[in-house]
């Protein structure tokens, strides 16, 4: 429910031209109440939903290239959990890039290692910055300069040992430097946190 449920209050305050789901989430949508409303409520407001399966790309955004390299079309591989249904996105532009992916675990990760197009600037944490036994080998594969952990959960109760696995990279978590924005432009990336005013950039 976490995953969509902004979604509604959103189109109370916006014009929303069209909805992406990918075909993992349409077949365990049969199963979740919450995600049936979520999908009559689409339909009460007459917002189209497109369903896509497999990797895409998404069309018509110039010189930014957004592609969705997971999950697999549900014909191929079927996801046991619903967070390993989670989409994933590589986003480039400006010889910059960025990989968020929401909340895929170490099902989704593992079979994300071999495809050897992972690597990326800004890393988005996946599960919140969640250890599983593949996130080390994920984000020395990912090898980002900047990761970034949503969660609530702030540095001091941080337990499980993700900031030792992240190591020098640069390091920013909402619980702590709130809301993070990423910008690329004129060929510099940078991380800004609003709370602690923290800026992080490259080329340095």
């Amino acid at each position: 429910f976490d995953h969509f449920s902004g979604i509604a209050g959103l189109a109370s305050q916006f014009d929303i031209g069209q909805v992406i789901i990918n075909d993992q989430f349409e077949r365990l949508a049969a199963e979740s109440p919450a995600a049936k409303d979520f999908l009559a409520m689409l339909k009460k407001r007459n917002i189209p939903v497109q369903i896509t399966s497999g990797r895409h790309e998404l069309e018509g955004l110039g010189e930014f290239h957004l592609e969705s390299i997971w999950p697999p079309p549900q014909s191929e591989w079927k996801a046991q959990l619903p967070n390993d249904s989670s989409t994933v996105l590589r986003l480039e532009y400006q010889g910059h890039s960025i990989l968020l992916t929401a909340d895929i675990a170490e099902a989704a990760m593992a079979q994300l290692l071999p495809l050897g197009e992972i690597k990326a600037d800004v890393l988005a944490l996946a599960h919140h910055g969640s250890v599983v036994g593949n996130t080390s080998e994920f984000i020395k594969a990912v090898d980002p300069k900047i990761a970034v952990r949503s969660t609530a959960q702030p540095r001091r109760l941080t337990t499980n040992e993700i900031e030792r696995i992240v190591g020098k990279r640069g390091y920013l978590t909402t619980a702590d430097d709130g809301c993070v924005l990423i910008q690329i432009r004129d060929g510099r990336l940078t991380a800004r946190a609003t709370s602690t005013r923290k800026v992080l950039s490259w080329p340095k």
